[in-house]
């Protein structure tokens, strides 16, 4: 079954300056390849078809929230490639229709926490800045006080698996399950398969190719 899925990909993939590179080598501490801008002309192309993809479900249309400029910023102060991460962001929430358990409202932009069962509020934010993030008793993963700390939370979770390195001296730790991590065990994409997600045998390869590839070619 992990090959057959494996195979719906090709093992390359093309970047912005035209040259190829194996998907297996493209990591998540980097420069982003594509700018605040350019996301957000991507998903502005996308924007119909989601908006019919909804209306074809009976379903109300969420407004996109304005993210690119914070996951390019915030994934630079980390060493993290934004781009992608804003890329894996629009896979986790369906290009922000939480067709899931998470709401909209939570600012919570990769489940993080969401596991399935609905909190109880009383969960250890093992160290992460109360003032920030919490649980509500009854829904479904953690709750960021706003926009820029769910997207610094991603940020460090994807730093989490790909450095063993403390976060930035400057920075206040977000991500309630940052300590979860087996820290440096994903310094790739694809070697967030079968970690992020469960099974996720494709995980990392879905959000290259399903995602940011499609926005590089929208260039």
């Amino acid at each position: 079954t992990y090959f057959d899925e494996l195979k719906r990909y090709p093992l390359t993939v093309t970047l912005p300056d035209s040259s190829t590179t194996a998907i297996s080598d493209l990591t998540i501490m980097g420069r982003s390849y594509l700018t605040a801008a350019q996301l957000k002309e991507w998903i502005s192309t996308e924007t119909p078809r989601i908006k019919a993809n909804m209306e074809a479900q009976g379903r109300r249309f969420q407004p996109i929230p304005e993210l690119a400029d914070l996951y390019i910023k915030i994934g630079a102060e980390y060493g993290v490639r934004g781009d992608i991460a804003f890329c894996q962001s629009a896979k986790e929430t369906g290009y922000w229709q939480y067709m899931g358990q998470v709401q909209p409202w939570q600012n919570n932009y990769c489940g993080l926490s969401a596991t399935g069962t609905p909190m109880d509020g009383t969960e250890d934010l093992r160290g992460a800045d109360p003032g920030k993030v919490s649980f509500w008793a009854g829904f479904h993963g953690a709750v960021f006080t706003t926009p820029a700390a769910g997207v610094e939370a991603h940020i460090q979770h994807l730093y989490a698996y790909t450095s063993k390195n403390p976060l930035p001296s400057s920075q206040t730790l977000l991500d309630p399950r940052f300590v979860l991590v087996n820290r440096g065990s994903a310094p790739t994409w694809v070697e967030l398969n079968s970690r992020w997600a469960v099974p996720g045998r494709s995980y990392g390869q879905s959000i290259i190719l399903d995602y940011w590839a499609k926005a590089v070619k929208s260039l």
